[in-house]
């Protein structure tokens, strides 16, 4: 489980990924994987997962087995206004 930090505003990058997340799981109803991240917000895969990694430290984003990232939108990511 990600350690969590403290309840900073997020940052251009995290909405970002935030928001390809939603838009991925609503067109295909499955989380993207970080190769998809990367492609659509012209990053890298490294900085795609550091980024997420982040955002699930921060309480954003959660650990699920369902998903192919094994990642998913907590209740606190899903309400954020991007």
């Amino acid at each position: 489980m990600a350690a969590r930090l403290p309840n900073f505003e997020l940052t251009t990058s995290e909405k970002e990924v935030l928001r390809m997340y939603r838009e991925y799981f609503e067109q295909y109803r499955k989380a993207p994987t970080y190769r998809a991240m990367a492609d659509a917000l012209h990053i890298t895969p490294g900085a795609a997962h550091y980024i997420v990694k982040r955002l699930a430290a921060k309480g954003y984003m959660k650990e699920t087995p369902v998903t192919s990232l094994r990642l998913a939108l907590s209740s606190k990511g899903k309400k954020v206004a991007l």
